[in-house]
């Protein structure tokens, strides 16, 4: 195409002129432009490089229009392939390369919280009810929420609950359920049917709501400060409270919970070891463990004996004689051997070998019951004995001679169904006994300076037995006083509540609290509490006070800009003031110095003594040919224009000290452009 057809028509590359003679070829775009496979409607040919530069469609790129451009997705190099915009439903920024998989068209760099191949879901965490709304973030709450079973619904927001927890948030427990707080789910409230109001207990702290006469959690108790069953009847503990650690006894027993060194089921007395008054109960001492040590053991012993003795009731004393029966089995052997020798040896001789045997026997059996008589009566006066002794031991003793009589009666017993048997325990229980008799012997100076003690003790307690009384009058007066101030107490509390957590009507409002109680004011039905609204008074002060410290602080940026605007606004105004004295100053000098030329070139001119009429024409009309660009009038105007800039001018002192080191700085840049000229 061209006049001289120097040019490729549209889809042709080449370059046809003369002296050049490059054919006009079709565009490999990749393929040619009626091949269908053609992305290009025209292409040209780099003079320097002699390659072909296709000008691809929207969509392509690169020399051959063989890939797909940002935003698109294909296989162009192939016949039949071509490259379609990636459908990423407007979540991706356009402007930002990478935006999906070249080849599949798969979204890569979703937007506003979204995700999969076309942008078209919320990522994990995140929900919408629609798709023309943005995805919102779940608001699971962390006590309530099981996080090991993943995220929340995408469509719905729903988080995945622990057990017997409820809420799109999983932020409360279901109905009659309690203690969300654990982070394992919800647990049943177990309100007991008969001593509660309703099967609901608080979300929180699981107490249920008691009916009258019940207490406890689960209303399943007596109340505070009584003990028993309260589906029976229910008993007010009855503690001394000089002696215990709190006024709530035992609630199945009643016992009191007694201070150390006090027992007693009421606490109301010095516990074993201690001795005084309550609640100034001190130790026994030395003398007191001692001898306790020794009625322990002796204890210990005779409980072991009793448990030996019932085993041998039970089971029978097979280790006893044991010789004994070992003879006889022995004497029998031999009477049998005998008998089968019959017919070797004389009957008569027989008879009187048998007569010797039962004689034999009989004296045997006879020397052992004598015996065991003797041993049996040795040992009833070794157990008469030691009674005698135990009886010394004082009336801390008599449980000890109960046993000792159990023991007895016990070997009577057993005396009659095994002889052997009992023998061998009253042998042991001899033992035991003399081992008491001796420990009780070196024991008895001790219980006599112990008698001593305990008669000093009680002329004291008689002498003080007065002020004791008296004080323990001033004492019960002082606390019926301070029932009395309670009970006014108690009576003032529900109008105290009221005013400030906003709960009368109880000493301890079930939602408000109180003044006396756990809690005050934590409920949003509690607002119009002293409490609560000074919380309210405060936060509002706290807000109050930001709100002042960002105005300031608005404030004082805007003075510091407008203080820099102004100073900006003179520095500007001087600088192009002083910049157009500049330039006037350079035009003045410049005519200046032209006028001074033109007259040393006359003078030198008229110097010349051969100086032609010729060259002085020429000298002048050159000089008429030189032309200042101000008239008069205009530098004089100028002048008075640079006056009245100056005058303006305030605080020039202070623009001309600053500028200084500007002004410095330019012309040392000015003399670094000419020295690199």
């Amino acid at each position: 195409m061209g006049d001289h057809c120097e040019f490729c028509i549209n889809g042709f590359y080449g370059d046809p002129r003369i002296n050049v003679d490059i054919p006009c070829r079709p565009c490999p775009c990749p393929g040619q432009l009626l091949s269908n496979h053609s992305f290009a409607d025209t292409c040209s040919l780099d003079p320097i490089t002699r390659d072909v530069i296709c000008e691809c469609k929207p969509g392509y790129a690169g020399a051959r229009c063989d890939i797909c451009s940002d935003n698109y997705y294909g296989n162009p190099e192939v016949p039949g392939g071509s490259c379609r915009p990636c459908e990423c439903n407007e979540k991706v920024d356009l402007l930002v390369p990478g935006n999906c998989d070249p080849r599949t068209g798969k979204c890569l760099k979703c937007l506003y919280d979204t995700t999969g191949d076309h942008c078209e879901v919320c990522r994990p965490g995140y929900f919408r009810y629609s798709e023309d709304r943005p995805c919102e973030e779940c608001k699971c709450d962390e006590l309530g929420t099981n996080t090991t079973a993943g995220p929340c619904d995408p469509s719905s927001g729903q988080c995945t609950c622990l057990p017997n927890v409820s809420g799109l948030r999983c932020d409360q427990c279901i109905e009659n359920h309690w203690k969300i707080a654990s982070g394992h789910g919800c647990e049943p409230c177990d309100c007991d049917p008969l001593g509660s109001e309703s099967p609901q207990c608080h979300e929180y702290y699981g107490q249920c709501r008691c009916k009258e006469g019940f207490g406890g959690r689960q209303c399943n108790e007596c109340m505070p400060s009584f003990y028993g069953d309260p589906k029976v009847q229910c008993l007010q503990c009855q503690c001394n409270y000089v002696g215990t650690r709190t006024s709530q006894c035992n609630r199945q027993t009643g016992a009191c919970v007694c201070l150390p060194g006090i027992g007693g089921y009421h606490c109301d007395r010095c516990d074993r070891g201690f001795t005084g008054s309550i609640p100034d109960c001190i130790t026994c001492g030395e003398c007191f463990e001692n001898w306790d040590r020794i009625l322990q053991d002796t204890k210990n012993d005779t409980s072991e004996i009793i448990l030996r003795a019932g085993d041998i009731k039970n089971l029978g004393a097979t280790g006893a004689y044991t010789k004994e029966f070992d003879d006889m089995q022995t004497q029998l052997e031999e009477i049998e051997q005998l008998l089968n020798n019959t017919n070797e040896i004389n009957t008569e001789d027989i008879e009187i070998q048998l007569q010797r045997l039962r004689e034999k026997i009989n004296q045997t059996e006879a020397e052992q019951l004598n015996a065991l008589d003797d041993q049996l009566y040795d040992h009833k006066e070794y157990i008469l004995l030691r009674e005698v002794k135990a009886s010394a031991l004082n009336d801390t003793l008599n449980e000890l001679k109960n046993k000792i009589k159990e023991l007895e009666n016990n070997g009577t017993k057993l005396q009659e169904a095994n002889v052997q048997g009992a023998l061998t325990l009253i042998a042991n229980a001899k033992d035991k006994a003399e081992k008491a008799a001796r420990k009780a012997n070196h024991s008895q100076e001790d219980i006599i300076y112990a008698e001593t003690q305990c008669t000093a003790t009680e002329t004291l307690i008689n002498n003080s037995q007065d002020k004791y009384i008296m004080q323990s009058e001033a004492n019960d007066n002082k606390l019926r006083e301070i029932s009395k101030k309670l009970e006014e107490l108690d009576q003032e509390f529900p109008g105290l509540n009221s005013l400030v957590c906003d709960g009368g009507g109880s000493p301890c409002h079930p939602i408000c609290g109180g003044a006396g109680c756990g809690s005050c004011g934590n409920s949003l039905t509690c607002a119009n509490g002293a409490k609560q609204q000074a919380e309210t008074a405060v936060l509002n002060a706290n807000d109050t006070e930001i709100a002042l410290r960002n105005k300031e602080s608005l404030a004082n940026d805007f003075i510091r800009n407008v203080s820099q605007i102004n100073t900006n606004e003179t520095r500007n105004l001087a600088q192009k003031t002083y910049d157009k004295i500049r330039d006037e100053l350079t035009k003045a000098n410049n005519s200046l110095k032209l006028v001074t030329d033109m007259r040393e070139e006359m003078s030198e001119f008229m110097g010349q003594n051969n100086t032609k009429p010729e060259d002085i024409q020429h000298l002048a009309e050159e000089i008429f040919e030189k032309n200042i660009e101000k008239t008069p009038e205009e530098v004089q105007e100028l002048a008075d224009n640079i006056k009245n800039a100056v005058d303006r001018l305030t605080n020039t002192d202070y623009i001309i000290e600053e500028t200084k080191d500007d002004l410095a700085k330019v012309n040392q840049l000015k003399e670094h452009a000419e020295q690199a000229k």
